[in-house]
């Protein structure tokens, strides 16, 4: 869901980005899901370069279609930091 919704708002990313927005995921962990989301059709990969290596993912129309539950989810969390008092922009290094 987070690979996903981070697509959403950024309309793509690369490997880097997306690992870096995700506090605590292995490598492996991370390849992984990207691949599973790539065979489920949710997320195109297109190479950039070969050397060195770049790739970038973005969503398919299949992945865009789901983009009310990241409208809904990312609005959730806001809510949540709000009434917990957690101020994301000073608190950005907990999400990292």
């Amino acid at each position: 869901m987070l690979i996903l919704s981070h697509l959403y708002w950024t309309r793509q990313k690369s490997y880097s980005d997306i690992r870096d927005n995700l506090p605590g995921i292995s490598e492996k962990m991370l390849s992984q899901q990207l691949k599973e989301l790539e065979k489920d059709a949710l997320i195109t990969k297109k190479i950039v370069s070969r050397k060195p290596y770049r790739v970038l993912y973005a969503l398919t129309p299949t992945g865009k279609e789901l983009a009310p539950l990241y409208r809904s989810a990312s609005k959730w969390g806001v809510n949540y930091l709000k009434a917990n008092g957690i101020d994301y922009v000073q608190d950005q290094h907990l999400y990292k």
